[in-house]
This record gives C-alpha cells, sequence and structure tokens, in this order.
C-alpha cells in the first residue's frame, strides 16, 4: 500500500527551504480597521519607523507546518482535511499587552500585540484543531502556541512588554497559508469561515 505521509528525511537544504505553511486566525474588516487604528497610535507613541503589515497578513498563528523548499502538497491536502473538519462559531480575541518579539535580524523585530492570557475559545479551538490534524496524519506538527499574539509590524527598536488598553477583536476565519520567507508574501491556501 502507498505511504502517503510526508517524509522527514525528504528535506533539502535550510536556505532552500523558503515556504513556511501554517495556520492562522484572521478577524473581518472591522477588526482590520481597529488594528491599523491601534497600530498607528502605537507607532506614534514608540517612534516606529516599521511599515505596518498589509491588512491581508495580520494574522494570529496557530500551528506551524514546517518550512520547504517545494510546495507541499501532501502537507497541504492533509491540512485540508483538518481544517473542513473544524466547526466552531466566531470567538473573541482580548489583547491587553505589546512587545517587541526577538526576529532573524536585528532591525526586523516583529512587534506584537499579545492576549496576557488565553480565553476559554482560544483553547478550545486549539483542541479541536490539534485533534483534527492528528487525524489527518499531522501529529509531529500538532504543537499549539501557548498564548496568542498578532504581529503588527517589524522594527529596529526593541519594546519591552507594557500593557495597553484591552482590545477585542473578533476571530472569524480559520485559514491554511504558506508565507514564501523573504519575500513578504502570503499565499492564502485554504479559508474555511467560522460558523456556529
Amino acid at each position: 500500500m502507498a505511504n502517503n505521509q510526508p517524509s522527514l528525511f525528504d528535506i533539502d537544504t535550510p536556505e532552500k527551504r523558503n515556504k513556511s505553511l501554517f495556520y492562522a486566525l484572521r478577524t473581518n474588516n472591522a477588526g482590520v480597521l481597529q488594528l491599523a487604528h491601534l497600530t498607528e497610535q502605537l507607532r506614534e507613541k514608540h517612534r516606529l519607523t516599521g511599515i505596518p503589515l498589509r491588512p491581508e497578513h495580520l494574522h494570529v498563528s496557530l500551528c506551524h507546518l514546517g518550512d520547504h523548499a517545494e510546495r507541499p502538497e501532501a502537507f497541504i491536502a492533509m491540512a485540508r482535511r483538518a481544517g473542513e473538519a473544524m466547526h466552531m462559531p466566531p470567538f473573541e480575541f482580548l489583547f491587553d499587552e505589546v512587545l517587541s518579539y526577538s526576529g532573524q535580524a536585528a532591525n526586523e523585530l516583529p512587534f506584537a500585540l499579545q492576549a496576557s492570557t488565553a480565553s476559554i475559545e482560544f483553547k478550545a479551538f486549539q483542541i479541536q484543531l490539534a485533534a483534527e490534524m492528528v487525524k489527518a496524519g499531522l501529529k509531529a506538527w500538532a504543537r499549539p502556541t501557548s498564548r496568542p499574539h498578532l504581529t503588527l509590524l517589524y522594527d529596529a527598536k526593541n519594546i519591552a512588554s507594557e500593557p495597553v488598553a484591552p482590545l477585542r477583536v473578533v476571530a472569524h476565519e480559520l485559514v491554511l497559508v504558506i508565507s514564501y520567507l523573504g519575500e513578504t508574501r502570503y499565499e492564502i491556501v485554504e479559508s474555511w469561515p467560522l460558523t456556529a
């Protein structure tokens, strides 16, 4: 019987693996406007010069499915099966912190919103997604993030964690994304609206 599992040994050298596959959650247009307004306020407050992320790039990362040299069709097929099985209504994130994360380059530190605690709904979504990933053959990659964060821009300044006025942003859509590393380009491979 043919083995459709992606091989852990079928990899290229790290410098060639420039296609990063991951699940993420996105908000709607109202959420994007909220985030754009807050980003400008924070840029002015901290005198940041980094360009805000494009609206279509704003997301909360969930699970990373590896960096690949070629378009990872086997992974995509399994990830689609897991995504199609997800059934949850939209839910809120409550972001109440902002900070810089360590980045690959000193002048490209991710500046992000973060929730100090993960909501019950977010945890439930992660548990369900991990379970569906295991069923689809992606057990090794079912490692969800601990606390939700949303990158707003990249900048050379390293901003220590600080509180912000709580911002409620609704997750409306689960997406499967390929990020082309070094190209500032995202491809939405598949999307699934959150519905009751």
